[in-house]
Formats: C-alpha cells, structure tokens, sequence
C-alpha cells in the first residue's frame, strides 16, 4: 500500500475507507506504528521511500519507511520502536 499523508504530513493511523488500524514497514522489514513515525519524522529520524529529499536519498534502513499495511488478523503485531500492539480489525480481545 502506498504511503499517504494527511494535511499536515503526518501519517494516518487508519484508513480512510473502512478505517482499518495501519502499520508501517521498513526498509530492514521492521513495523512502526503511526505514532512513532510522526514523533520520529519530526525528529528528522524517519525517512520515506517517497521522498526525494537529499535526507532521504540515503537512509537508515531500520528507519526508512517503505510502505504501510492495514492490520485485518494480527493480534500480536507490535511496534519496533515502542512495543505497542497495533490493534488488529478483525480479531476479538
């Protein structure tokens, strides 16, 4: 799924139709949650395979978003960063 972003260049936390939870995928395979990559990008930590800024043209791999994913059946899906579950749409606590 491609990356999108919202007014302010912040990245959502679900989608815009049906407004399933979304996860963030890195360049070393890692998931960020939408949190992390908001507080992170505006520490000018996060890079996006989007952009072409010259910050971007060499990232850090652990920190380079990719691409971005709903979470439909993962319970167990945690943040790299911070260890949060990133809630899943379809499964039952």
């Amino acid at each position: 799924m491609n990356i999108t972003r919202n007014t302010d260049g912040s990245v959502p936390s679900c989608t815009e139709l049906g407004c399933y939870p979304l996860f963030y995928v890195c360049a070393d395979g890692g998931v960020l949650c939408p949190d992390c990559v908001n507080k992170e990008a505006k520490a000018k930590l996060v890079t996006f395979a989007d952009c072409d800024c010259d910050r971007c043209k060499d990232p850090d791999p652990q920190w380079h978003v990719v691409g971005c994913d709903a979470n439909y059946e993962d319970p167990d899906l945690h943040c790299d960063n911070c260890e949060v579950c990133i809630p899943s749409a379809y499964t039952e606590d």
